[in-house]
């Protein structure tokens, strides 16, 4: 089978945010005991004449250790990180300028479970980074009993080849719970949207691939064994949203014209744009209080009333989340009960409290996801660009009301601040889904699925991310369902 993922991890990293000691070692590379990055892709090259290599690979992705990516965040606002891609973009091009085939040079940097000395680089005919202005075609998702289904995240327009499978060393996405053998893998070809994507598992004997029309979704079924595992991969066109209609509303006692707005000067009607897109409040995410070793407290508490709804001060209910991440929830005048993951309990109102894990990928930083039935929604008008964050009002209904959620301990800082910036980021109903832009360099933003599962991490920088309708946003304790 080809190489679609070329992954190397590389040791000994002096620093690993030195876009030098990743790319090429100082004196003659004879001497040198590994490879680093500029051999690698030379080994590697995309096309071939010959021995001759015509073009390389220009999109990477680069892994730091999880826990250099958090402090370059918490003190430099991910500037390092930034500048690392910056550099080594620039590295490449100019290396490698001949070799390019006009396309523009791509790298992204991300967090893994690495050691500190060590960076891995990922790059491929099935690695795709990316751009501000690219356009998603797919929603990628996968189930083996079509009840529960993971997102495994965007296919974009541009991005030919998408490879799954079970580790990350090998695959452009990992599904959780591979059911064929480890070395195997499913090979997506998008040729583009006037063409159905194919679907071919990688190798091709032992498996059969088939539509299933009725459901949508295709089905991958080895023929191994008395019992023939299968996998289900649901690919949902990212289709725009209708344009937001526009509503004529006549004033008391005016007449309503049937004309466009520019053929009305002086008329007696209003112009009002009805919105066609809105973001609601879906959970609330408890943050883990260890994720945040300056703060002094022993445990966080959300007050809800009857309904679950956040309220200020005692509420008839207090959800806590010790320092420990364990959960307990209690009643007035009742002692406090605890609570595992996922779990559910009927209350006396007849409300039914929900809590779940969240992703693992994001288990260091939140304890827990408190979904809101009915939560708080905010109608978007197309091209408003609206900030949220703890001092943008515009969005304020969005937010808990102040004083629901409190430290217990001898820190004093609101707990809303816990994750979430004065102004995080910005939010705009675009085309394609919401656009979202970070306002505060420091500040985390997740991209979560339909089902809940982690997409992506923003990446660093302030150019627009967009969110397909229908998935969530993740910013500091609020989870919010983009709805088109």
């Amino acid at each position: 089978m080809p190489t679609y993922v070329q992954h190397e991890v590389l040791g000994k990293v002096p620093d690993v945010f030195s876009a030098e000691a990743l790319w090429q070692a100082p004196g003659l590379a004879l001497f040198q005991r590994r490879p680093l990055l500029r051999e690698l892709l030379e080994r590697c090259p995309r096309e071939t004449r010959g021995r001759q290599a015509t073009r390389c690979f220009t999109h990477i992705c680069v892994g730091l250790p999880h826990e250099a990516v958090e402090d370059d965040r918490h003190l430099q606002r991910g500037a390092r990180a930034r500048e690392l891609a910056a550099a080594l973009s620039a590295l490449h091009q100019q290396d490698f300028g001949d070799l390019l085939g006009g396309e523009s040079v791509r790298y992204t940097v991300q967090a893994e479970a690495l050691a500190p000395d060590q960076v891995a680089v990922r790059f491929g005919h099935a690695v795709y980074v990316a751009g501000a202005q690219d356009s998603v075609l797919y929603q990628l998702s996968v189930s083996r009993d079509g009840s529960r289904w993971q997102a495994l995240g965007p296919i974009y327009a541009e991005q030919r080849l998408c490879l799954l499978g079970s580790e990350r060393a090998q695959a452009s996405h990992v599904v959780a719970d591979w059911p064929f053998a480890p070395e195997d893998a499913l090979l997506i070809v998008n040729e583009g949207p006037d063409s159905a994507p194919e679907l071919q598992m990688r190798p091709r004997s032992g498996y059969s691939c088939t539509h299933d029309p009725a459901h949508d979704w295709h089905v991958v079924t080895a023929r191994r064994g008395s019992l023939p595992a299968r996998l289900l991969v649901r690919l949902q066109p990212a289709a725009a949203p209708a344009a937001a209609a526009r509503v004529w509303q006549a004033r008391a006692g005016a007449t309503v014209l049937a004309a466009a707005p520019a053929a009305l000067p002086g008329a007696e009607a209003t112009f009002a744009p009805a919105a066609g897109y809105s973001l609601q409040l879906a959970a609330l995410a408890l943050p883990r209080l260890a994720a945040y070793p300056a703060v002094q407290a022993s445990a966080l508490t959300l007050a809800l009333d009857a309904q679950l709804r956040p309220v200020r001060g005692r509420g008839a209910l207090c959800l806590r989340v010790a320092a420990d991440g364990a959960l307990s929830l209690q009643a007035k005048d009742q002692p406090a009960q605890a609570l595992t993951l996922p779990g559910a309990c009927t209350l006396p109102s007849g409300a039914s409290l929900r809590v779940l894990a969240v992703p693992p990928a994001l288990g260091d930083r939140y304890a827990a996801l408190l979904p809101l039935a009915g939560g708080a929604s905010l109608p978007l008008l197309s091209g408003a660009r609206l900030p949220f964050g703890r001092q943008a009002g515009a969005v304020g209904n969005l937010r808990v009301a102040a004083g629901a959620l409190t430290l217990e301990g001898d820190d004093a800082a609101q707990a809303e601040r816990l994750g979430l910036s004065r102004q995080a980021c910005s939010l705009e109903a675009g085309p394609d889904g919401l656009l979202v832009r970070r306002l505060a360099p420091q500040q985390a933003l997740y991209h979560l699925g339909p089902d809940l599962g982690l997409v992506a991490v923003l990446p660093p920088g302030e150019a627009p991310y967009c969110l397909p309708w229908g998935h969530h946003l993740l910013a500091g304790p609020y989870l919010l369902l983009a709805q088109g």
